[in-house]
């Protein structure tokens, strides 16, 4: 069973209409809360969308009162949120909604370091846990094949997918998106370089540095613009050259024919 004994730079995001307010939130970051490293930053709910789908964080530090939209209606302009978000506000009364929406803290302005330490120290912890139990779910299956499962963490806690439904998986910067079945996919704030060493041994091949796919559910192996594959779900994927030889020789072990 493989562990990660460390945890890589965790990237943040600071939405607040307050310039010397994200300034500040920065300096404190930078300064008290190792592995914190701040990405990105935006003074609006428009430009806050823009800058979590450009940067693809793993904590928002989001305000909630800014001009032309506020920072619950960003959240509803995400198609999707896999961080852990942390409101920053000067106003109490808004504690109840940010619990609906699974904040991992709310810190009151003005922010105090402790408390910024305290609440990033917590998010670090949870992410260290959703790791473990995603890689140790799945080493602890090894013995039992047909029961082989993978465990991704989402806002609701951790789902369990058997390894048979899952077709292909594709970095998104730090994130990776998993393809699964029935037309579902999955993003979770892992790097696909994980997800390769826990799932090499069971039938699963890096075909181009931003793809791991499932050998079961290839369906076509194409050489028109380029050489690629056409998995189960029809998702085009691409084939570095210098992986080519290895995929033709492990598709024609698994084949009758070729």
């Amino acid at each position: 069973m493989v562990m990660a004994t460390f945890l890589p730079t965790i990237k943040s995001v600071v939405v607040d209409d307050e310039a010397p307010a994200v300034e500040n939130l920065k300096l404190v970051l930078e300064q008290y809360c190792e592995g914190i490293e701040v990405v990105g930053q935006a003074h609006s709910a428009l430009e806050g969308i823009k800058v979590i789908n450009q940067h693809k964080p793993e904590i928002v530090f989001l305000d909630i009162e800014m001009p032309y939209g506020n920072g619950f209606k960003m959240l509803d302009g995400l198609s999707e949120r896999p961080f852990q978000l942390v409101f920053t506000t000067a106003y109490e009364e808004y504690a109840i909604r940010a619990i609906k929406e699974r904040a991992a803290d709310y810190l009151l302005k003005p922010i105090e370091i402790d408390a910024v330490i305290e609440a990033t120290n917590r998010i670090k912890k949870s992410i260290s846990r959703e790791s473990k139990v995603a890689n140790g779910t799945l080493y602890s299956a090894n013995t039992h094949t047909a029961s082989q499962r993978l465990a991704l963490p989402d806002k609701k806690g951790i789902s369990y997918y058997s390894l048979c439904d899952v077709i292909w998986l594709q970095a998104e910067g730090v994130y990776t998106r998993v393809g699964l079945r029935e037309g579902k996919n999955v993003l979770v704030s892992r790097h696909l370089k994980e997800f390769e060493k826990m799932l090499l041994p069971y039938g699963f091949i890096r075909s181009h540095r931003s793809f791991l796919v499932n050998l079961d559910h290839v369906r076509e192996m194409q050489w028109s613009d380029g050489t690629h594959l056409i998995m189960r779900d029809e998702k085009r994927v691409e084939i570095a050259r210098r992986n080519l030889p290895q995929i033709k020789e492990l598709l024609q072990t698994r084949s009758l024919a070729w």
